[in-house]
């Protein structure tokens, strides 16, 4: 079985709730990552210079090659894992894989709010509207997992590991939500808990959160 290839920018950003999948799946892999050029340009050069070249139909980073299958697109990448090594991950039944869409479509909502502050600036104006859909949906999650353990109900699936990233991310980068949002917290200490996940934050390299053009999280936070 050929071992998957993940790429990526040398970030954590939309990489890493593909990473921290593949540890629970304590699945091999190797990674490459693109650096971006030194400040003010801070140019995607080694990126860009190649990415029409490796033969993708839709070049885009993250990136995932399985052998001579190559595919783009976070989402994707993380259905496609789950389909080849644990499709319950996806959902049991009609309902759970219901459930599991939907709160793809809520973490997309609030990820992209999440990003829009940290790349802008979180007291950029213009950007209350941000701070209201994070903070509603925040909300949300944190009163349906006061009624369940996880997003689709009793069991784990992908978006799971989603949340947990940018739960972290929003507290680390933008505001201490941790203490306000307890249910979340709680889901948050589940996931690290898990065996192979704990290992692999033990020893992941410390990536800063987004590209350095970013106002919050472009370099590594000190904590």
């Amino acid at each position: 079985m050929s071992t998957l290839t993940l790429g990526y920018w040398k970030i954590r950003g939309l990489a890493e709730s593909i990473r921290l999948l593949l540890h629970y799946l304590e699945i091999e892999y190797k990674e490459v990552l693109y650096e971006f050029g030194p400040a003010p340009d801070f140019s995607g050069e080694s990126w860009f210079k190649v990415k029409y070249t490796l033969g993708f139909d839709y070049p885009n980073i993250p990136y995932l090659i399985d052998g001579d299958f190559k595919m783009t697109e976070s989402n994707a990448i993380l259905r496609y894992i789950c389909e080849k090594y644990k499709p319950e991950l996806l959902g049991e039944n009609i309902k759970e894989k219901a459930f599991v869409n939907m709160a793809v479509g809520v973490l997309s909502d609030l990820n992209f709010a999440k990003s829009q502050l940290a790349y802008q600036g979180k007291n950029c104006p213009g950007n209350e509207r941000f701070k209201t859909t994070m903070k509603n949906k925040l909300n949300d999650l944190n009163i349906l997992l006061g009624k369940q353990k996880f997003l689709a109900g009793e069991k784990i699936t992908y978006p799971d590991f989603v949340l947990g990233e940018i739960f972290e991310s929003i507290n680390d980068l933008l505001e201490p939500v941790f203490e306000e949002y307890k249910n979340l917290k709680k889901h948050f200490d589940s996931l690290c808990e898990l065996t192979a996940i704990k290992k692999y934050r033990a020893k992941r390299e410390i990536l800063p959160y987004n590209a350095a053009i970013a106002k919050h999280g472009g370099v590594v936070e000190k904590k």
